[in-house]
Order: C-alpha cells, then sequence, then structure tokens
C-alpha cells in the first residue's frame, strides 16, 4: 500500500467514525440511549453494521467517544475565549458566560443525551466508573480554565480550594442551573442563576491577587 493509499484510507475512516458520532448524537437526542440500537445508528449515518463495528465494538464505547468529542470541542471553544483575553482582560467574563449561562438549542441537545446516558450509567457500577475517568479529564482542562479566568480578574484560589474543586462548583452550577432554565425557559430568574451563582462562588472562595 501506498502512503497515498494509506493516508486516503484513514481520512475515509476518520470520516466514517465523524458520520456515526453524528448520527449517534441525532438518534440519541430523539429516542434516548437505552432505546437506541447500533441500527438506528447505522441507518442515521448510512452505513452498515460492518462499518460500526470497524469503529466501535458496543454502544457504550460509541457514547464515550462522542462524551470525548463534546467535551474536547467546549473545552477548545472556551480555551479561544481565555486566549483572547489574555490580550484583552475586558473579555475574561465571556469566559464565564460560555461556562455558565449559554443555553441554545445545541446545550438542550447535549443536556438531553447526556442526562440521559448518565441515568443509564448510574444504575451500572462500571459505566458510571468509567463516566468518573472521563468527567475528571474534563474537570481538569477546566481547572485550568478558571485559574486562568481568576488570573484575569486579579485572583486565585484561596488556601484549601483546588482546581478540581472549583471545576466542580462551576459544572454543579451551571449544570443544576441548565436544568432549572430548560423546565422554566421563561423565568428570568432561572436564567440569571447559573452565572449570579458562579460568580458569588468564586468570590466566596478566591482571594485577592498578589
Amino acid at each position: 500500500m501506498t502512503t497515498t493509499e494509506s493516508t486516503a484510507g484513514k481520512r475515509s475512516r476518520a470520516n466514517t467514525r465523524a458520520r456515526l458520532l453524528e448520527a449517534a448524537y441525532r438518534v440519541f437526542a430523539e429516542r434516548g440511549f437505552t432505546a437506541s440500537t447500533i441500527e438506528d445508528v447505522c441507518e442515521a449515518a448510512g452505513f452498515t453494521r460492518g462499518a460500526f463495528y470497524s469503529n466501535f465494538a458496543s454502544m457504550n464505547e460509541l457514547f464515550f467517544a462522542l462524551w470525548r468529542h463534546r467535551s474536547d470541542a467546549f473545552v477548545a471553544r472556551l480555551a479561544d475565549i481565555a486566549a483572547a483575553a489574555r490580550d484583552e482582560p475586558r473579555r475574561a467574563d465571556q469566559l464565564l458566560e460560555a461556562m455558565t449561562t449559554t443555553v441554545d438549542d445545541e446545550s438542550r441537545t447535549w443536556f438531553l443525551v447526556n442526562t440521559d446516558f448518565l441515568l443509564h450509567a448510574l444504575r451500572h457500577p462500571e459505566l458510571a466508573a468509567e463516566l468518573a475517568v472521563h468527567r475528571r479529564r474534563l474537570r481538569q482542562r477546566l481547572g485550568t480554565l478558571v485559574a486562568d479566568y481568576l488570573d484575569r480578574r486579579g485572583r486565585h484560589l484561596a488556601p484549601g480550594i483546588g482546581a478540581d474543586l472549583a471545576a466542580r462548583l462551576v459544572l454543579a452550577v451551571s449544570e443544576g442551573g441548565l436544568h432549572q432554565v430548560l423546565v422554566e425557559p421563561d423565568d428570568a430568574d432561572a436564567r440569571r442563576l447559573r452565572g449570579l451563582l458562579v460568580d458569588g462562588l468564586l468570590e466566596r472562595f478566591t482571594e485577592p491577587g498578589p
């Protein structure tokens, strides 16, 4: 096999994998994870079961690949905002806003998919343990961004408050607040809640910088 053929094959497989992930995202959002089948995903992607099994061993593996893909995209977007804030400190609050207050069709869809799988994982301890590994990786990356955000505001985490706990606080408020907004979309207080709570928590658990 030539280098060109090898490269083309890798691109083809990457494209197949990407289409399966996008199809799974749509199918899970519409039907729920436990009600979806490999056939459903393959039909939505326009592939056969063979294409599925050449990329994933199971629906659980497919979901975790999707989780990594979505979380990587989320962190990359936050990293871009953080990078811009280094040159324009007044833009630092955009990072907090993107972490906590964005409510749109995309955030609603991911909330549905993620929450549905969470309920499934809680009934299967081995899946919950694997999900915890992925969430820990996300918190590590968010912790770095939170520290960057605080630095832009001239603050740092208080003694005893590590980056992981700070990331947990942000995620807890963001996820819980999103739940309220989705249930009560026209309630102004529900929409303000996440930003207010995260701002308050960061003020409570941070100190002015040197």
